[in-house]
């Protein structure tokens, strides 16, 4: 299976191959570039050039391999690595992206994707550029009513929600808060089973 059928899939049939590269007999990247960003998403990173593909709800940056594979399945005797280059050179100018934007605001989760400020909850979309996902389906009315009685029964309430919150912050994109927990306390508190569950 090559990587038009990995890459693409049902998505297949929408790409539009012009067949033709070059005009008055000089190869023009960006018409390459448009026809390969058909039905693909890229974004690249600001500062380092590195090129993310999206796939499956979420981006992986193998953008640079594919590109060069879907050149070489475009041009075929007309490929060469320079032309793979500027068709490269094109898809990063059009996909630059802030590299803020990683992660940013949104938890990717197995069924979607959570914003933890709103609970608003919606399917992936390659608008948000999330390079990581928790392999979590989220499931906004499951509970764990067995671990929340037994820390309720070794802990405070004011301590439960803590620990709570700290669970929260594991799940958080970025590093924005910048928060350590330190556990101390008597033995048998479910100090390192916490850490365990986390």
């Amino acid at each position: 299976m090559g990587i038009m059928d990995r890459v693409l899939g049902e998505k297949k049939e929408k790409i539009k191959m012009s067949g033709s590269y070059f005009v008055s007999g000089d190869f023009v990247p960006l018409l390459l570039a448009d026809d390969i960003m058909t039905g693909i998403y890229f974004k690249t990173l600001k500062g380092n050039d590195k090129i993310y593909r999206y796939y499956n709800g979420v981006y992986r940056d193998d953008g640079k391999e594919t590109i060069k594979e879907m050149c070489m399945n475009f041009l075929k005797s007309s490929f060469s690595i320079h032309r793979v280059n500027e068709t490269i050179a094109c898809i990063q100018a059009k996909t630059y992206t802030d590299p803020d934007e990683i992660n940013n605001n949104w938890i990717n989760l197995e069924n979607g994707l959570l914003d933890p400020t709103t609970s608003e909850f919606k399917p992936h979309t390659p608008e948000v550029f999330s390079i990581i996902r928790i392999p979590i389906t989220y499931d906004p009315e499951a509970d764990c009513p067995f671990f929340k009685e037994k820390l309720r029964g070794k802990v405070s309430e004011n301590k439960f929600n803590t620990i709570q919150e700290m669970f929260g912050y594991c799940y958080l994109p970025g590093q924005k808060f910048e928060r350590a927990f330190l556990f101390y306390g008597p033995k048998r508190t479910m100090k390192s089973t916490t850490l365990f569950i986390l």
